[in-house]
């Protein structure tokens, strides 16, 4: 009977040594799930929203692009219906959990706190609307899943909006608010595009969807305004990128059924090339002139 209390005591000292390592591991690891979010809300938005404002600065507001902070929340709905997967949880209440104002170390927490509420007692899944028996399916997550669910990050949501008269336009509005047609949108994205590195940038016919006004007072400018710190390549039809944008090296292109070949090349100060772009740009210099009787600009 001794050997046996011996025994016991003995293991006893061992339990009790395990759940002391236990108890400083999970210490251990709130500290590191704390330096975790500080890090991911502190440093990493900082930096993001540093870049979206001198984006936007860079832009002369024309373009507007913000980053909040945990917003982007249908991924985090998403992560949560594959982690919760097979736990009897119906889309309504997923989507619950996903936009509430939890994080998801916070929302663990909560599903553990579940398991020791007592009946009537107010809970926060409770107090979210959550029912009594969905309450009970979730403090029935396991520890290894609500693991997982403490290191995940809610992306952020970056938002990129137009100017469109006095208002802004977002590229991904919600149900109901006015949005941008495809051209703003093109309109938008190349102008991020446009001033974002320092790397060559090869661009195929960005007259597309654009209309001359926003190619004159976007691309020509930046195009001039960039042009010293770094190569821009464009295939164009329209003569405002070329010649209005001051390109140092203008390559016509020529073509028939079979295959292509340069035509002429050199900029637009060289007499034997003027001829040519006028031709194929604005369609010869009569063309050129009637346009210009046209609008009246002979007086």
């Amino acid at each position: 009977m001794q050997a046996k209390q011996n025994e016991l005591a003995v293991l006893g000292q061992k339990q009790a040594h395990k759940q002391a390592q236990l108890d400083g591991l999970r210490h251990q690891r709130q500290d590191w799930l704390q330096e975790l979010h500080a890090l991911r809300c502190g440093t990493i938005l900082r930096l993001r929203q540093d870049k979206a404002a001198q984006l936007t600065a860079a832009l002369a507001d024309n373009v507007r692009v913000t980053v909040t902070a945990a917003g982007h929340r249908q991924p985090y709905a998403d992560f949560l219906k594959q982690l919760l997967d097979k736990k009897g949880l119906n889309k309504n209440v997923i989507q619950k959990l996903a936009e509430a104002a939890l994080t998801p170390p916070q929302l663990a927490q909560a599903m553990r706190h579940e398991r020791q509420a007592g009946e009537g007692e107010t809970t926060v899944l409770g107090e979210m609307g959550v029912t009594a028996a969905y309450r009970q399916r979730l403090a029935a997550v396991p520890d290894d899943l609500l693991h997982e669910l403490e290191t995940y990050a809610i992306p952020d949501l970056v938002d990129i909006c137009l100017k469109v008269g006095p208002e802004y336009r977002s590229l991904t509005p919600p149900l109901g608010v006015a949005g941008l047609s495809v051209g703003q949108k093109c309109t938008a994205i190349l102008s991020l595009i446009l001033v974002e590195h320092d790397t060559p940038l090869i661009i195929d016919q960005p007259e597309d969807d654009l209309d001359n006004a926003f190619i004159f007072r976007e691309i020509v400018q930046t195009l001039r305004r960039e042009k010293e710190r770094r190569q821009f390549l464009i295939a164009t039809h329209n003569a405002n990128i070329p010649v209005s944008g001051d390109a140092e090296l203008i390559l016509l292109m020529a073509a028939d059924e079979r295959h292509g070949w340069l035509a002429h090349s050199g900029s637009i100060d060289d007499p034997l090339l003027r001829g040519p772009v006028e031709t194929i740009l604005e369609g010869g210099r009569e063309a050129f002139r009637l346009r210009h009787t046209k609008y009246g600009l002979h007086r």
